[in-house]
């Protein structure tokens, strides 16, 4: 009884803050459980839009790829049913220009990084312009899903 009666301040002050920590904690404890809740809730949601959006570009990609396929096709079957055609070449593509002084300082000769086209057949060229769109046609759905 003497321990309380002298210490009765400091137990009075010990218990407010135990209770004050206690109120706080479960407070606190109450705001982060409700975060974690909310959190939960946004991630689901999240992860079947992220469903939704990877779904559609797969079905993009097959719709284009099959499109891109059936295209070949016909073009092959157009260049086989029509083995006459030929590359159609402008041979005057090549003059010298009339101004004297257009290529004045040139130190050697002109080299491209680019292939020949010299033994690419039209079919070659034409099967690379259907590439070429089709995959623009691709990156364009695969945008407007992003979107």
């Amino acid at each position: 009884m003497i321990f309380l009666e002298l210490y009765w301040k400091q137990i009075v002050i010990a218990s407010a803050l135990i209770g004050a920590f206690l109120f706080g904690y479960s407070y606190e404890k109450g705001k982060f459980d409700a975060f974690k809740t909310e959190l939960a809730i946004k991630t689901e949601a999240q992860k079947i839009q992220n469903d939704k959006i990877v779904t559609q570009q797969k079905q993009i990609t097959t719709n284009v790829a099959k499109e891109y396929a059936n295209a070949v096709k016909k073009l092959n079957a157009y260049y086989a049913a029509h083995p006459n055609i030929k590359w159609v070449r402008d041979t005057n593509s090549s003059a010298v220009s009339d101004l004297s002084n257009t290529t004045k300082s040139v130190d050697g000769k002109a080299e491209s990084n680019l292939l020949s086209t010299v033994d690419a057949s039209p079919l070659d060229c034409a099967a690379d312009v259907l590439q070429l769109l089709y995959l623009q046609q691709w990156v364009r759905e695969q945008e407007n899903v992003n979107r």
